[in-house]
Parts: C-alpha cells; sequence; structure tokens
C-alpha cells in the first residue's frame, strides 16, 4: 500500500512540474486605466472630452500590442480594462473633460476590486482649467478607490 501511496504522489507531483502548476497559480489581477495629453498652455485653444477618443473595454486591451490576444503579457495577468483615452497635443483640457473622464475611469475601476497591481498610461504633460497638478488628482484619486495597500 505504501507503493501505491508513493507512486500516487509522485504521478501527482509531476503532473503538476509538467503542467507548470497551471492549475495552482493565481495570475494577479492587473487593473489598465489613462488618460493622456500634451498639453500647451501656450494654446488659446480648449481640449474636450471627444478628442481623447476614450477607449474601453477590451478596444483598450487592442490598443497595446503587447497584451493582444496572443501575446505572453496577456496570459502572465488576469487584466481588468477600464477607460484609455489619448488627446493629440493641444491646448488646455476643460475641466468638464477632465472630471468626466476621471469619474467614468473611477467607476468602472470600482467593478472589479480588488487589484493587486494598476496600469496606469499617462503621459504627465496635462493641463487642466483650475487644476494646478491634474496627473497627481488623478493618482489620488485613484487611490482613494483602489487603496494604497502592497
Amino acid at each position: 500500500m505504501n507503493k501505491m501511496k508513493y507512486f500516487a504522489s509522485l504521478v501527482l507531483v509531476l503532473t503538476l512540474v509538467l503542467n507548470g502548476f497551471s492549475q495552482t497559480k493565481i495570475l494577479p489581477r492587473i487593473a489598465i486605466a489613462g488618460i493622456a495629453i500634451e498639453s500647451s498652455t501656450f494654446s488659446p485653444a480648449l481640449t474636450h472630452e471627444e478628442a481623447f477618443h476614450a477607449r474601453t473595454g477590451d478596444d483598450v486591451l487592442k490598443y497595446y500590442p503587447f497584451l493582444s490576444k496572443n501575446a505572453v503579457n496577456r496570459k502572465r495577468a488576469n487584466w481588468f480594462p477600464t477607460l484609455k483615452g489619448h488627446a493629440l497635443p493641444g491646448g488646455t483640457v476643460t475641466r468638464e473633460a477632465y472630471e468626466s473622464l476621471v469619474t467614468k475611469t473611477l467607476d468602472m475601476l470600482k467593478k472589479d476590486l480588488p487589484y493587486d497591481g494598476l496600469f496606469l498610461d499617462i503621459h504627465g504633460a496635462m493641463s487642466v482649467v483650475g487644476l494646478d497638478d491634474p496627473e497627481g488628482d488623478l493618482i489620488i484619486r485613484i487611490r482613494g478607490v483602489i487603496g494604497k495597500k502592497q
């Protein structure tokens, strides 16, 4: 009987090793979000929400070639795309556009909590009417939703 238990244990271990522990492997839960523009405060034009061509769901994953269906990185995590908006360089973003995009992002982030990480795709050169640090504001508001636990 002991030989049978040993053999069964050996088969189980070999199966797990040969399958790369795929049955027991828990993939990290990674959200994707981003609002990006390179704003010029010297431009008299204002940038509105439509200019960001916001993508959601699978359209966010399609935006990144390294997350295409057959890409290795796509298989390394469970991805939760929210909103990704990217505008061409332009003038200062209206406060209404910014608030709308941020609110949509936060609402989508709330749907699949909790996350193990966040892929935040920002440019870092956004200007918003009446807001000194839009990217900093965005990060603080996202932290308010997803938390600070590491």
